[in-house]
């Protein structure tokens, strides 16, 4: 499994559900009735899955498990934009 993106703390919001098809990539499934509501939302990191042989680190925000390939980091206010070819 790769290293997580996020780490316990960060802010980050939920872009779109997980599809059928990327199921296999995480520990767990979307629950459309359920986890649609969360779309658009911004939530705190509070457990990151890394157990197993998925493809994606999963996290936690309190009830609900939700893929990393879901998530955007959400920046502070004044904070500086870092993109993979800056670093």
């Amino acid at each position: 499994m790769p290293k997580p993106k996020f780490k316990v703390g960060d802010k980050v919001k939920v872009l779109r559900a997980s599809t059928d098809e990327e199921e296999h990539l995480w520990c767990d499934v979307w629950v459309s009735c359920s986890m649609d509501s969360m779309i658009g939302i911004e939530y705190t990191i509070r457990f990151i899955y890394t157990e197993g042989n998925y493809d994606s680190p999963s996290y936690s925000f309190g009830s609900y498990i939700v893929p990393e390939f879901v998530l955007q980091k959400v920046n502070e206010v004044g904070a500086q934009l870092l993109f993979d070819f800056m670093e």
